[in-house]
């Protein structure tokens, strides 16, 4: 067949080149050549019929194998019908689909009735297809099995229509054949976050407390979704504004915020965020004036926004205002005809007549005059800017106008606004939505609203002094615009004092009482600057910190450095081997585990119980180890001196605390639930109760666990191979420090399973104390308190490594530290400390710290190409006491010996925790605090000068003078001729 095609085509090729050459036309075509093409026709319907034959055997071999397959694949398995069965599962799911967009009434009431006719055709499968019509109030949305109906949400609030599946054996549903629809209860920005956090602390019913207010949570959440379903009508324009506006619902939900707000009044926190939200509601409604053209709003949110421009020091905003005010007012008896004017809403522009388009003069006038001054015909486009072209160009404005609107109406491009806003688009709300999930999501974990006294940061947990007074900042504006009554304008002046302090980054010292705000840095420049002339020996003023707090060992934000604690094993294991390479642990090895390490290795899944979750720990060490004594630590209700530990590793997280039972689903955080101190200790009861009924030992600690962990290590390995599994570095300086070099194998190992892919250290405790010596694990308690733990700061430019290194080679270090471990007295103890700290930051012996602060800052002025920060000098003499006495304490906890009192040994009490003593001199020497400048434009010769009407001479600080042009200062400069 192949060949008679290739023949007749090339017959057919030869000719049609013949008939081209000889220029025929197609009319005088040759008989051969027809001839041809009849034979071709009849050839290729051959072709075609044979074709449809071959087509026709395969469709037969196909129906034939798919026969045999499908027999094969439908015997014996239900999961797989017939697919010639127009009642086929996927059909059914069909036709139910269609059921509920065609005749949907109240469907699951009327279901049993539909069901009837379709249930003979389900009962062909076998088993029978499952249609799912329990009820699902309560229950989270599963969007794998659901649709949602009319509203977005996460918990259903009733089922529109059931969900179908191929089967249900044993409460097992098969595959999924068509989606349920149901009616979730909420909005989805709410809801979708009550369902990644797992609580319903969402709900601004939790932040309530409802002893105190007899506030019923479940009656205030009704109330809020009856006022969501309101907004809806409203929005949807089933109801009017007034109506809504008149609801009984309204009054309801006021009067218990109302209530709430006066329940928290004494809480400092509280009233901080209410006065943020009254910012904010005068900002709406100021807004709202401009927008609306309201006059009466507009007077009535400046003079709302005064107290608080005033506490926070816009000094000009206040009085602008305040005159501003006062002109307004007076135009009832000036200007009649200007009042009524504005009350028409004329003291703002419209570029359109729509009500929400009112724009603010000086917005217009940037939107309009200045873009036409700076775009093409404007005058810095090359016109000039003289003062008859400035004219010219102003006064010809109004025909440019009318030339410009006739040509935009000719040429059909005219202005012109759309009706939808660029607000209401769907990504500016997708946006919004996202920004208040983020917002409200942090708020539940860093609640403002709780019961506390004190006034805190809720990002950082850090606690305000008592000098902060941003909380009432209202009340201290409204003073200060009190003073202003009576004054002239130009005459008043603000203090800064009356004005509302606020809890920044930056310090405070105090001068003659008053608080002042300085960034640490700057404040020692300044004492540098100012101590010119006053000292002839410059080295006095660095006894004094020269800045608000101790900066080499305390950040900006006033809590200790933190020590990089693990910094410290690195160097020990660097040291030579500490290995323990060959692990012969068997069933007789006893393994002591650290519970705190213990309760962070576990994935706590929302919704088990807490009874399901501790089974999970117990399953862990059963399954990992033979023979275990789990060691917890004790959580008291008391100040600690790991206080400032645990509000730096919540990051301010305040959970809320929660009564449960082994029973209760857990619906929360891990990280929020155990932040609440309660909660931990509660968990910490529960889980050892079930293991100690499991058969597995557990110990409890008062406090800190490290000492109890260690000793409960060391004695078990006085009979037996002991494993210590934890991750702390205080848990190794503990072993080797008490640990016997004649005992049993004592390993120290991290359990944590999750390092599979990093270098595990594996400590071979007795190797690694015979490698370091008795004398120097002797004194790792000391090395690792005094160079920074967790209840003592590192020391800026002193690492953990240098002060080891540093310990082992020099003498008379490990002289100072045998008094100090050995010391009774505090004199004792300060002496030997100061010497210590010297000596780490390469001081000469018995120099002492004030000396050597002031030649590490020379040596630094000669030689730093940058200027010297004053963070990297060592802590003065007053500072580096309290240091060395939290050390010592630390110290003493460790070797077992803690029956001291810490505030007697570098700590405080303040707001109900332990916080260090930072420094008890002031920050400077009181000539510094005190130090009076001029800023004189004459030559210092009056009464008027500020140094001469308080008897000094002028200074280098003096603004003017310099201390030397003026006739108020003893120095003379000589000039060249």
């Amino acid at each position: 067949m192949k060949d008679e095609v290739e023949r007749l085509w090339t017959i057919l090729t030869q000719q049609h080149l013949t008939h081209i050459s000889s220029n025929q036309s197609a009319s005088k075509c040759p008989f051969e050549f027809t001839e041809h093409i009849h034979d071709i026709e009849i050839y290729a319907d051959g072709l075609k019929k044979t074709i449809d034959a071959i087509q026709h055997e395969k469709n037969s071999y196909i129906n034939r194998l798919r026969n045999v397959a499908g027999s094969l694949l439908t015997d014996n398995n239900p999961y797989i019908t017939d697919l010639k069965d127009p009642n086929r599962p996927t059909k059914l799911a069909e036709k139910l689909g269609k059921m509920y967009d065609d005749e949907w009434t109240d469907a699951v009431q009327d279901l049993e009735k539909k069901k009837s006719k379709k249930k003979k055709r389900d009962t062909k499968n076998n088993p029978p297809l499952y249609l799912d019509i329990r009820p699902l109030e309560g229950n989270l949305l599963d969007k794998d099995t659901h649709k949602e109906y009319t509203k977005s949400g996460s918990t259903i609030k009733y089922a529109v229509w059931p969900a179908l599946y191929l089967h249900c054996t044993n409460n097992e549903k098969g595959p999924l054949l068509a989606k349920g629809v149901v009616q979730p209860k909420a909005r989805k920005h709410i809801d979708e976050i009550e369902n990644e956090t797992g609580t319903n602390d969402i709900n601004p019913a939790n932040y309530i407390n409802t002893d105190s207010t007899d506030i019923n949570a479940d009656d205030l959440s009704d109330e809020l979704h009856e006022a969501d379903a309101m907004l809806d009508e409203l929005l949807k324009g089933d109801i009017s504004v007034e109506k809504a506006c008149d609801n009984v619902l309204i009054d309801q939900i006021k009067s218990r915020i109302d209530n709430f707000r006066e329940s928290h009044k004494s809480y400092r926190t509280s009233q901080l965020w209410f006065q943020y939200m009254d910012m904010i509601d005068i900002l709406r409604r100021f807004i709202k004036a401009e927008r609306t053209g309201n006059w009466e709003l507009h007077l009535q949110t400046v003079k709302d926004m005064l107290p608080y421009l005033a506490a926070s020091g816009h000094n000009l905003y206040v009085k602008s205002s305040r005159v501003y005010l006062q002109q307004m007012e007076n135009l009832k008896t000036t200007h009649p005809e200007v009042l009524a004017f504005l009350q028409s809403g004329h003291h703002v522009i419209r570029r359109s007549d729509k009500f929400w388009a009112g724009l603010s003069s000086d917005l217009v006038i940037e939107q309009v005059l200045m873009r036409s001054l700076k775009t093409t015909g404007g005058m810095t486009r090359g016109r000039g800017m003289s003062e008859g072209q400035r004219a010219q160009w102003i006064l010809s404005m109004p025909d440019c106008a009318e030339m410009n609107n006739a040509l935009q109406e000719f040429t059909g491009v005219n202005y012109g606004t759309s009706d939808q806003h660029k607000e209401g688009g769907e990504s500016r709300r997708s946006r919004d939505c996202q920004d208040l999930k983020t917002f409200l999501s942090f708020l539940i974990s860093r609640s403002p609203f709780v019961e506390e006294t004190s006034l805190r940061n809720i990002e950082t947990g850090v606690s305000a002094d008592k000098f902060v007074n941003v909380d009432n900042s209202k009340e201290l504006g409204i003073k200060i615009l009190k003073s202003m009554d009576g004054k002239k304008i130009d005459e008043f002046s603000f203090k800064r004092k009356e004005q509302a302090t606020i809890l920044s980054a930056k310090s405070a010292i105090k001068v003659d009482d008053d608080v002042i705000i300085v960034d640490s840095q700057l404040l020692f420049q300044r004492f540098l600057a100012a101590s010119n002339g006053i000292y002839e020996d410059q080295s006095e003023i660095f006894t004094y910190e020269l800045c608000s707090h101790p900066s080499s060992m305390f950040d900006p934000n006033g809590l200790m450095r933190t020590a990089q604690k693990s910094s410290l094993a690195d160097a020990i294991w660097g040291k030579g081997d500490c290995c323990a390479f060959e692990m012969s642990e068997n069933d007789e090895t006893q393994y002591v585990i650290d519970g705190g390490s213990l309760l962070h290795r576990i994935h706590w899944q929302s919704g088990l119980s807490f009874g399901e979750i501790c089974q999970r720990y117990i399953d862990s060490v059963e399954r990992k180890y033979s023979k275990a004594i789990v060691v917890f630590d004790g959580y008291a209700s008391g100040p600690d001196t790991k206080d400032a530990t645990h509000q730096r590793r919540t990051k301010g997280i305040i959970g809320t605390k929660v009564s449960f039972t082994e029973r209760t689903p857990f619906k929360s955080k891990k990280e929020i639930f155990l932040a609440n101190i309660e909660n931990k200790q509660n968990f910490i009861n529960l889980l050892s109760a079930k293991m100690v009924e499991k058969g597995i030992k557990t110990k409890h600690a008062d406090a800190d666990a490290d000492v109890l962990i260690a000793l409960t290590a060391i004695e078990s390995a006085k009979t037996k191979p002991t494993v210590l599994l934890g991750e702390d570095t205080d848990l190794l300086v503990l072993l080797l420090h008490h640990a016997d070099v004649t005992s049993n194998s004592l390993i120290f190992k991290s359990g944590n399973v999750s390092k599979v892919n990093t270098h595990i250290k594996i400590w071979d405790i007795l190797k690694t104390k015979l490698l370091l010596g008795e004398e120097l694990c002797t004194l790792l308690p000391l090395i690792h308190a005094i160079s920074g733990c967790d209840t003592t700061s590192r020391m800026f430019g002193v690492s953990k490594a240098a002060t080891l290194k540093k310990f082992g080679e020099h003498d008379f270090l490990k002289t100072q530290a045998q008094l100090l471990c050995n010391a009774n007295a505090k004199d004792d103890v300060i002496s030997a400390g100061e010497n210590i700290i010297s000596s780490l930051y390469n001081g000469a012996p018995y120099e002492g710290l004030n000396v050597l602060r002031y030649r590490k800052f020379a040596a630094r002025v000669l030689t730093n190409k940058t200027c010297v920060q004053i963070h990297t000098l060592p802590p003065t003499s007053n500072a580096a006491s309290f240091h060395s006495q939290r050390a010592y304490l630390q110290m003493k906890m460790w070797m077992n010996k803690d029956n001291l009192n810490p505030c007697e040994w570098g700590w405080k009490v303040a707001n109900g925790n332990l916080v260090p003593v930072k420094c008890t001199m002031d920050a400077a020497p009181s000539k510094l605090l005190n130090i009076i400048r001029c800023n004189c434009k004459t030559n210092c010769d009056t009464k008027r000068c500020t140094c001469r009407k308080n008897g000094l001479e002028c200074s280098v600080a003096c603004g003017e003078c310099k201390g030397t042009g003026c006739t108020n200062s003893s120095k003379t400069v000589d000039m060249d001729d």
